[in-house]
């Protein structure tokens, strides 16, 4: 029904006297974004935004590793890869900063989150 929540169902709840862990989910998805470049012409309405400083193409992709010790908790790791281009200024966007203050196209995110339902 509309409005109602889904909760995962765990069969073999985390029983370690059992030899029960849960249940485990793999999941993948990959996204990207291409924006035309009109986008960054000087008469276009984003005009603001400039060619030589963001990124106009681009890509991710997320590997997720989901873990539901019962039916109502669970915990989810996530890795993100992320890449980012600018074809109009010479393919390199440098959007990225790291920690160390360097700058790349590159970035890779570890993510975990523990959630509890009640």
């Amino acid at each position: 029904k509309y409005g109602q929540t889904v909760r995962q169902h765990v069969k073999r709840p985390l029983d370690t006297e059992k030899g029960n862990w849960g249940a485990l989910e793999l999941a993948a998805r990959y996204s990207w974004f291409d924006v035309d470049n009109k986008f960054f012409q000087s008469n276009s309405l984003y005009s603001g935004f400039s060619a030589a400083t963001g990124a106009n193409r681009g890509n991710t992709w997320s590997v997720a590793l989901n873990w539901y010790p019962n039916n109502m908790t669970r915990v989810m790791t996530n890795w993100v890869h992320s890449k980012a281009d600018n074809n109009v200024s010479g393919g390199s966007s440098k959007i990225f900063t790291h920690d160390n203050g360097k700058t790349s196209d590159v970035e890779d995110a570890l993510l975990m989150r523990f959630q509890i339902e009640f």
